[in-house]
């Protein structure tokens, strides 16, 4: 893995085990974006962050059975990282009446996803629920159809899928619309148009749902298979994490290309169409690199024409996700890296180290910023941490510019 070729900053902002998500969004309604992650946000003015609502710890959590016992109390007796934290991802939503953003907030399994709202300022926030627990590993939020329908796609359990559509009024449960029986598991969604220019699709690692009119009416089911670098056929993508869609070519008529990872092993792949019918997708895998395991989160960021890709897919370990003995390599060096791709998956990518000490939760933030740099935010059980290209200041002093 190479060393990035232009500087990036790095900043630290608390080494504290808050969250294993973070998002962009504007926390105090001045048309700039602050960074959020756990418990608190993050602006130019305010570096030490300014807490606004309670995260708790997550353990392990009453599946069917009952409460299990925590096999890794050691960590939490020596003063070492928990094992989870009560959240996971987040989401802004602009606000349609002004003032700050609004955000969608996902917790473990089982833990309801929230809704925050601030009342009176940027300093008071009331939290509302919105969906009871399910199975939250992979979580997607966006578009739901082509006219601006936007909601969350979860598994409430193995293997259904279902979307939430947020109501009129905050206080009240969103409504939750069947998508189909098939493909939902601890990992592996996605959501995106999979046709230049077409409806977004449901992802799952075993196939995909589209939609023939009625988003709230039950999908149709399309069974997805991959050809590895060696040739061989197989049903699904295999064991990956949240499945992102990007359109590299940017021409109408083209197929989207698939980026995922392996949240257990070893592994981060692209996937390039070969055969599509209403029923049935084949595609054709691409190994990008191998260097890192348990890669949980990742990020797409579209390329400029002077960087030479087409698209920068941004990544790194989840440093012990599932504890200290659990999967390959737990507690080796936390990496954050990029890929850049071209739009020929034949042309090899170009892999750039970023740094070894903070890697990936399970969502990371990326942005543009206005000169053209990158700026990636990720937070994990090694803190939060700000990222800025070409930035050569001792800290990050940019990263509530919405651009």
């Amino acid at each position: 893995m190479d060393d990035a070729t232009e500087h990036w900053s790095h900043l630290a902002l608390t080494r504290r085990f808050v969250s294993e998500g973070c998002c962009f969004a504007d926390m105090d309604g001045d048309g700039q974006e602050e960074l959020v992650a756990g418990d608190s946000w993050w602006s130019t003015e305010r570096l030490d962050g300014n807490r606004f609502r309670d995260v708790n710890l997550t353990w392990l959590p009453p599946w069917g059975g009952g409460d299990r016992v925590d096999p890794h109390a050691h960590l939490r007796a020596g003063g070492g990282p928990p094992q989870y934290r009560a959240a996971t991802y987040d989401w802004a939503v602009p606000n349609p009446e002004g003032g700050p953003d609004r955000l969608v907030s996902v917790g473990m399994h089982r833990d309801p996803i929230c809704w925050f709202e601030a009342e009176g300022g940027a300093t008071r926030w009331r939290r509302y629920v919105a969906v009871s627990g399910g199975i939250y590993e992979s979580v997607a939020w966006g578009s739901i159809d082509r006219t601006g329908t936007t909601g969350l796609v979860a598994v409430p359990d193995k293997p259904r899928v279902a979307w939430y559509e947020p109501g009129p009024e905050p206080g009240r449960p969103w409504v939750e619309h069947a998508v189909g029986e098939r493909g939902g598991g601890w990992h592996g969604l996605g959501l995106g148009a999979l046709d230049v220019g077409g409806s977004p699709h449901i992802l799952t690692p075993l196939g995909f749902y589209y939609s023939e009119g009625d988003i709230r009416s039950p999908w149709r089911w399309c069974d997805v298979f991959q050809v590895d670098e060696k040739g061989k056929k197989s049903r699904g993508l295999g064991d990956v994490g949240i499945i992102h869609v990007q359109d590299l070519r940017m021409e109408l008529g083209e197929s989207a290309s698939l980026f995922a990872a392996s949240p257990h092993g070893r592994g981060l792949w692209r996937w390039d169409i070969l055969e599509s019918s209403p029923t049935r997708r084949i595609y054709q895998r691409s190994l990008l690199s191998s260097a890192v395991t348990q890669q949980h989160a990742l990020a797409v960021v579209p390329g400029l024409p002077q960087e030479g890709v087409a698209a920068w897919i941004i990544s790194g370990k989840r440093w012990q996700a599932h504890g200290p003995g659990q999967d390959e390599d737990p507690a080796g060096t936390p990496y954050l890296f990029r890929v850049g791709v071209h739009c020929d998956p034949a042309i090899p990518p170009r892999t750039e180290f970023l740094d070894a000490a903070s890697g990936v939760g399970m969502q990371i933030a990326a942005r543009r910023l206005p000169g053209g740099g990158i700026q990636i935010a990720t937070s994990n059980k090694n803190g939060v941490h700000v990222f800025t290209q070409g930035e050569r200041k001792s800290g990050v002093r940019d990263f509530g510019t919405n651009g």
